[in-house]
Formats: structure tokens, C-alpha cells, sequence
């Protein structure tokens, strides 16, 4: 992702607040393919008993990674006002009109 891309989203959220239907739209396709993999864990599950283990910690490990996301966002849309305050916009706004940034 680059600064650009950054910043635009950055921009996004503040003019429109840090709204959980954003966030779904924004991670719709990790969403997705994680709801997708507990599925097939579940059918794992309920086909093959001798390595319902496995299906069961995959699916944890799943679960997990769905709430740690969730937790994030519920974190930083709460902090959102002071994070909204310390932020240098102008700085942002630089970013976000460069034709040229470099990629993390």
C-alpha cells in the first residue's frame, strides 16, 4: 500500500467517521474467504471425525483472526476522536496529492 493510497483512505474516514459499513467494505474480501474457511472447516468437521482436531483448531485460529479484526476497529473507531485530533492533516493531504510514493 502505498502513502497515497494511505492518506486518501485516511481522508475518507475523516470526512465520513470511522463507520463499521466502511470497514466491512474496505475487508469484505478477508471476511469473506475467512467465513469461507470456517465453513469448510465445519464440513471438515461433520465428514472426517478422525481429524475433527484439526478442523476444530483451524477453525479457532479462523474465529481468532475474524475477532482480533473486529476488536481493531471497534479500538480505533472509539479513539477516533483524539486519533482525528493529532493528526497532522496537512501532512496527509501532501500525501494524498502526489502523483509518485514509494510502496512500504
Amino acid at each position: 500500500m502505498t502513502n497515497q493510497s494511505q492518506s486518501s483512505d485516511l481522508l475518507a474516514v475523516r470526512k465520513s467517521g470511522a463507520e463499521f459499513t466502511a470497514f466491512v467494505k474496505k475487508s469484505a474480501g478477508q471476511i469473506v474467504m475467512r467465513v469461507a474457511l470456517i465453513l469448510l472447516c465445519g464440513y471438515f468437521y461433520m465428514s472426517n471425525p478422525e481429524q475433527a482436531t484439526f478442523a476444530v483448531l483451524a477453525a479457532g485460529v479462523l474465529l481468532g483472526a475474524l475477532a482480533q479484526d473486529l476488536g481493531w476497529f471497534w479500538r480505533a473507531s472509539s479513539h477516533w476522536p483524539f486519533i482525528e485530533q493529532v493528526i497532522d492533516w496537512q501532512k496527509v493531504e501532501e500525501f494524498a496529492k502526489e502523483k509518485t510514493s514509494n510502496a512500504d
